[in-house]
């Protein structure tokens, strides 16, 4: 008995200030698993569980407590008032003045601080909108251009730049590699949808925190985590169904999490199967070459021999060979190691089916299909990483955080000319180990950023010819030098001064040595080099003022240099651009270098209308670009058994880009909110000859939305509307693709503007099941985003059901 005593007494401080609150919505009554709760800075917070509990102990010592969380109003509890299992309802807003991000700067801070813009969907956003896919994602934040080449595909364009001038971020690991090129790219279908916590799009130049390629902006992606439980082994889930008639899709997911209070484990898969792509009906004779008429496929003939035969489509609209399938696996466990720290160990995996490039198996030689075959073989991805926080304060730091990954990339194209038996296989396998270490300190007025990053990718090329008919194999020219490798290694620091309470100063520098090492095998093509080597440095700026004229309304200011080094794709690669073209490799290269200027206000009037507004220019100095090239003199070359022109990849003189980006929200009586946003660029660049139009800047594009909610209900009525372009407005590398453009009474190819009317709902059945119903393009129009070799579905239904245990 005496023994119970001394312990109770023991424990008595422990008990006295274990509190835990559970975080509600006060319309549905439902539990809010993205809370968190923080004290007098956001860098050092507390994550709600699945069921919405936040444990406060670490808080103990503050007068106060922030409960929040996206897409509510932020509360501010008192220590003295919180009791244990209390229940917090918070009140969801269209106005959200204290958004906490990430991606500006690696560590959780308040939007309005930043004098870059950032914008940011969360997971109840993700699940209302439905998107097939992370490209879908990223396109319903209304400010990212999605290009797609198939439907397998999806590469985002922000401000004028894509591709390899695009960062892309992966709870914290940099998913670019040394083979993402120049053209589209489709990589960030890899990412499952389904298991991404939120996303968050960092505007402009960010080479300051995440280095090479990050010049349109940074797409930083966070997935789903584990989470602890403070009252025992809990075990917690959710599982999705969806469809989509326009491409007949049958996607299932579920995740589930195991967790008490020191350790947890969160297991996610997804699968999808997509049929065909269904084209709009409605589109006049402007468009009418986009519709399907024939396609080709290979099948006995009469002597029972397998032969390409083009084929009458009995649907026009049917988009043959575009169908794909994918699945996605993630593996995660956190330790909490102590109070004060915690490690986290993930492993990530996907892998696509075959996906047909549509844009290909529509192009014609002579009047007659070119290819019988062309496809991007699976495309597998995956990502191991470790990562270790600790948020004990020292001399050094208030927070640190040590992430080492190691990610590998498969990709592969499958050619065969139409009526040929050869095959042509090249195969690409990247291996990409890197280690970052970031830390935080704040002092006085001061806060610091600093850290180390280190990246090193190694390539393997393969590549062999197969006769379908004798199965015999041939070696042929590897897309890359086989063997070259391309690593980096980089110092930072970022700086926020309070000047005043009213006005803070952002400033932030780094350096960064890049190498690259590429053998060339002459065994197909006389090279005039044997290999290249590359190390040469690059360092980025950025100093950006933000004035807060009171709570509810601020501007901001920045000036930022960011660049990209070239890769190995820039220097090395072989394999035709085009139709008639052949890109050879060019070892003579050097980084570009982007600056950009950006201004921005936002505010809240009225209490009832917000707005923001921005708008940037970019210049970009010795810019990568494809253009007419020569080897051994010659102009033109036989590649793949057909004479090409021959391009490579240079250093041109310069590109410029400027725009504007705006948006309003207003709360209008009985529920409903009105919404909209707008996007403007203009880019061109200089050969050291004439200015032609910048290839990757969309035309004007936007959204304008009317939302409605009640209780457990919720409506949304929105427009999606491009802008056109005409003949002399297309980049010169888009002119030599008419089959994917408008014609005028002329013949010329134009970009055509168009517009769709949207609508989606959803409804809560009850705590544990709600149910998403869309219906997209009504007018059933017949258009193609900018750009794209793929035309967009026509009228359709998606709907799916969500059930959380």
């Amino acid at each position: 008995m005496r023994i119970l005593i001394y312990l109770g007494i023991f424990l008595m401080p422990i008990l006295l200030f274990s509190k835990t609150i559970i975080v509600k919505d006060s319309l549905t009554n439902r539990a809010i698993s993205s809370s968190f709760a923080y004290g007098n800075d956001t860098k050092n917070y507390q994550k709600a569980n699945v069921n919405g509990e936040i444990n406060l102990n670490k808080f103990k010592d503050l007068d106060s407590v922030n409960i929040f969380s996206s897409g509510y109003k932020k509360i501010k509890l008192a220590w003295k008032d919180i009791k244990d299992k209390q229940e917090i309802y918070l009140i969801s807003t269209i106005f959200e003045l204290d958004e906490i991000v990430l991606s500006a700067n690696k560590w959780e801070q308040s939007k309005i601080d930043l004098s870059s813009r950032v914008e940011s969907i969360n997971k109840d956003e993700i699940n209302f909108k439905n998107p097939q896919t992370s490209a879908d994602l990223l396109g319903q934040t209304d400010y990212v251009y999605i290009q797609k080449s198939q439907m397998g595909g999806g590469s985002p364009m922000i401000r004028g730049f894509s591709t390899n001038r695009v960062l892309l971020v992966v709870d914290g690991v940099r998913m670019n590699n040394a083979i993402f090129r120049s053209g589209n790219l489709q990589n960030v279908i890899s990412l499952d949808a389904n298991a991404i916590e939120n996303s968050e799009v960092l505007f402009g130049p960010g080479s300051v925190m995440y280095g090479s390629d990050a010049i349109g902006g940074v797409m930083d992606f966070h997935t789903l985590s584990p989470r602890f439980n403070f009252d025992g082994w809990r075990i917690n889930g959710n599982a999705m169904i969806r469809t989509n008639s326009a491409n007949f899709e049958k996607t299932g997911h579920f995740d589930f999490n195991i967790g008490n209070d020191k350790l947890a484990f969160l297991t996610s898969f997804s699968y999808s199967d997509y049929d065909n792509m269904i084209m709009g009906s409605n589109g006049g004779a402007e468009t009418s070459h986009f519709l399907r008429n024939e396609y080709q496929s290979r099948i006995n003939n009469m002597e029972n021999n397998r032969i390409d035969t083009v084929l009458r489509n009995s649907n026009p609209n049917e988009q043959i060979n575009t169908a794909y399938s994918q699945y996605n696996f993630m593996q995660k466990v956190k330790y909490k190691l102590s109070e004060n720290t915690e490690i986290e160990g993930a492993y990530h995996y996907s892998e696509t089916s075959n996906i047909p490039r549509y844009d290909r198996l529509i192009t014609y030689r002579n009047e007659n299909l070119r290819d019988g075959r062309w496809d991007y073989g699976p495309q597998i991805w995956s990502l191991a990483n470790l990562k270790l926080t600790n948020y004990k304060s020292n001399f050094m730091y208030d927070l640190a955080k040590f992430i080492v990954a190691y990610q590998t990339f498969e990709e592969s194209r499958i050619t065969r000319g139409f009526g040929r038996n050869n095959e042509e296989h090249n195969i690409e396998n990247v291996g990409a180990f890197s280690v970052n270490l970031d830390f935080d300190k704040k002092v006085n007025k001061l806060n610091l950023g600093y850290g180390l990053e280190y990246v090193r990718n190694d390539i393997s090329s393969k590549g062999f010819s197969n006769n379908i008919l004798t199965n015999q194999q041939e070696p042929i020219t590897t897309r890359y030098p086989d063997g070259s490798d391309w690593s980096s290694i980089a110092t930072y620091f970022t700086g926020r001064y309070d000047v005043t309470e009213k006005f803070l100063l952002n400033f932030g520098m780094r350096y960064t040595q890049f190498i690259i090492n590429a053998k060339f095998d002459n065994q197909f093509y006389d090279f005039q080099f044997t290999d290249a080597n590359i190390n040469e440095g690059s360092f980025s700026g950025s100093i950006g003022g933000v004035y807060k004229f009171n709570e509810k309304f601020h501007s901001f200011m920045n000036l930022s240099s960011g660049f990209r080094a070239p890769n190995i794709d820039d220097i090395g690669k072989v394999f035709d651009s085009q139709i008639g073209a052949v890109v050879v490799p060019n070892p003579n290269l050097s980084s570009e270098t982007a600056y950009n200027g950006e201004v921005g206000i936002a505010g809240l009037l009225f209490d009832k209308i917000y707005f923001d507004f921005s708008t940037y220019y970019t210049l970009l100095e010795n810019v990568m670009s494809r253009r007419d090239f020569t080897f051994n003199g010659q102009d033109s070359i036989i590649y793949s058994g057909e004479l090409s022109q021959v391009q490579a990849i240079q250093n041109l003189d310069e590109a410029y880009i400027y725009g504007i980006q705006a948006g309003i929200k207003i709360e209008l009586p009985y529920n409903f909110e009105f919404s909209s946003k707008i996007n403007f660029q203009k880019g061109e660049e200089f050969d050291g000859i004439i200015w032609m139009p910048l290839r990757h800047a969309a035309p004007l594009f936007g959204s304008t939305k009317l939302n409605w909610k009640y209780k457990k209900y919720t409506a949304e009525f929105f427009v999606n509307y491009n802008g056109g372009l005409n003949n002399s407005e297309l980049a010169f590398s888009e002119l030599g693709k008419p089959h994917l453009y408008a014609k005028d009474e002329n013949g010329k190819s134009f970009y055509k503007s168009w517009l769709t009317l949207n609508l989606r709902a959803s409804a809560i059945i009850n705590h544990e099941l709600t149910f998403y119903v869309g219906f997209d393009n009504l007018t059933d129009i017949r258009y193609i985003t900018y750009s794209s070799g793929i035309v967009s579905p026509g009228r359709s239904i998606n709907a799916s059901i969500r059930y959380s245990f």
